[in-house]
């Protein structure tokens, strides 16, 4: 298996679009690069935990009909929209490692004085006019993140539009917990099950 890591830009230093530009172009040189690193164009597909998972939602909606489409798209704890008031937001917004204020500091980072609309499908993904025929998701949340109904909101959309969309709630965990395996079992284990997860969505297999 190939890995690619993108170091993509990041805010205040650059803001909105950029990161999404970066994250198609990854996806692009991927496909481009195919050959020389004999890798099967039909199971390039794309991941990213937190704002990484916003990206990965919001490059599968852009090149979801182009030859560039990812086969599958992974997003764990992923960010989906800047505005959404959610029970989570409310519930653990304070005193874990995400905290709603962080959530909005970074948002005003990535988007300055709201120069792009928060309805762009490019930040926020959710606002794609169309989540048919997108790439087969995994959307992993934490039962104890701020962000986790935003993410299955978005999932539960993926589904009503036909969309394969594999959810997983992991109990117990907090954002950020695929960082700290070497000293949380759970978050071991639960990531252990994700790859395993992963694997057979790009194989096909619907759980």
């Amino acid at each position: 298996m190939n890995v690619l890591s993108i170091d993509y830009r990041l805010a205040p230093e650059h803001p909105f679009p950029a990161a999404f530009e970066d994250a198609i172009c990854a996806v692009r040189w991927a496909f481009a690069q195919a050959d020389h690193w004999q890798v099967d164009r039909s199971r390039i597909a794309v991941g990213g935990d937190s704002a990484g998972g916003n990206l990965a939602a919001t490059a599968s909606v852009a090149l979801a009909n182009q030859a560039e489409r990812p086969a599958a798209q992974l997003l764990i704890y992923p960010g989906i929209e800047f505005y959404m008031q959610t029970e989570s937001k409310r519930h653990y917004g304070e005193g874990l490692f995400l905290t709603y204020e962080a959530i909005a500091e970074a948002y005003h980072r990535y988007n300055p004085d709201e120069k792009h609309s928060p309805t762009d499908p490019r930040m926020s993904p959710i606002y794609a006019p169309n989540h048919a025929d997108l790439p087969p998701a995994l959307i992993v949340t934490a039962a104890l993140d701020p962000l986790r109904d935003e993410a299955e909101i978005y999932g539960q959309t993926l589904r009503d539009a036909g969309t394969t969309c594999l959810m997983r709630r992991i109990a117990g965990q907090s954002h950020g917990f695929i960082n700290i395996t070497s000293i949380n079992r759970g978050a071991y284990y639960a990531t252990q099950q994700m790859a395993a997860d992963f694997r057979l969505l790009l194989d096909g297999v619907v759980l």
